[in-house]
């Protein structure tokens, strides 16, 4: 009796085995079929399933042997389009789109009559580039063109890394990254002053009680109507040490309330925030400042706004 079960599962494994050989076989086929009719993504997705349902047959070795083929018929086609397109280019003079499709081509089709087609154009545009990169760097540096001038530099370093005119590229780009900064930062200060000045901020004192009077002086340079203006200062001694140790951080926190149009603010010394017993108090320092607006809207200065308010 056992032997009689054994030779039905032999026979069962066999049965299957020869199933699924045969319906490897026809999924193979199916993506031969499609490889066949230059369906080159359908044969792609076909053989894959192949190799996915039926690992370590025949079939799926045929399989991967067909994706690999149909991915080069797919990379020979994007490869042919990009010669179309570089072709298209050289005759418009767009240097750097042949200099692309040329590199894509080489990756895509090496070796194929593709790369040999294009090379010439390639070679010329590479030529023309560099001239014309060249030429107008110099005109963006001379007429103070620095974003101009930036890009065609980097432009240069990373088409023509080897060449004379990279080295002088990478001189002019650094150049043209100082400028920038230096415009960036100017414009943030107008930015910055275009809506607050503090003209002074001082301390008056001691008196003979040892007292510090505060002052500041401020305007608003906004269209909009201040509703509250809040400042911190840190209180220094004259070797440059801040005193205070009791209050949070070392920061006395004030606030004016508004209504405070444009023009207005606080000027001269009529009024002061309290009496600091601080002593010795050489000079206060602004580290914190908040403008809150009548239309609800909050300004928080940053370290650097708060330096470009005070001139």
């Amino acid at each position: 009796m056992k032997k009689i079960i054994f030779v039905f599962l032999v026979l069962l494994m066999a049965f299957q085995l020869t199933a699924c050989s045969s319906e490897a076989s026809k999924a193979l086929r199916e993506a031969n079929k499609a490889f066949e009719n230059e369906n080159w993504t359908d044969a792609q997705v076909a053989a894959n399933q192949v190799i996915l349902n039926y690992p370590g047959t025949k079939e799926a070795e045929k399989a991967a042997k067909l994706v690999e083929e149909a991915g080069k018929k797919l990379d020979y086609e994007e490869a042919e389009d990009l010669v179309t397109q570089a072709e298209k280019a050289y005759s418009e003079n767009q240097w750097k789109v042949v200099i692309n499709s040329f590199s894509k081509i080489e990756k895509l089709a090496p070796e194929s009559d593709l790369v040999d087609r294009a090379a010439k154009w390639n070679d010329d545009a590479k030529a023309n580039w560099i001239r014309e990169l060249s030429s107008n760097m110099q005109n963006a540096y001379t007429s103070g063109d620095w974003q101009a001038a930036q890009s065609y530099a980097a432009d240069l370093i990373q088409y023509f890394p080897d060449t004379d005119e990279a080295q002088s590229a990478k001189s002019i780009q650094s150049e043209a990254k100082a400028k920038i900064e230096e415009a960036n930062i100017a414009a943030k200060r107008e930015q910055a002053r275009s809506k607050l000045r503090i003209s002074r901020c001082w301390v008056n004192g001691p008196d003979s009680a040892g007292g510090y009077e505060l002052y500041i002086n401020y305007e608003n340079k906004s269209d909009k109507v201040i509703k509250y203006f809040r400042f911190g200062v840190t209180f220094y001694n004259a070797v440059g040490d801040p005193i205070s140790t009791w209050r949070i951080n070392k920061i006395e926190y004030c606030e004016d309330t508004g209504p405070i149009a444009q023009g207005e603010g606080m000027r001269g010394n009529s009024e002061y925030w309290g009496k600091f017993y601080d002593s010795p108090i050489d000079h206060p320092e602004i580290v914190d400042v908040e403008v809150e607006y009548m239309d609800g809207t909050t300004w928080e200065l940053s370290d650097e706004e708060i330096s470009y308010v005070q001139y």
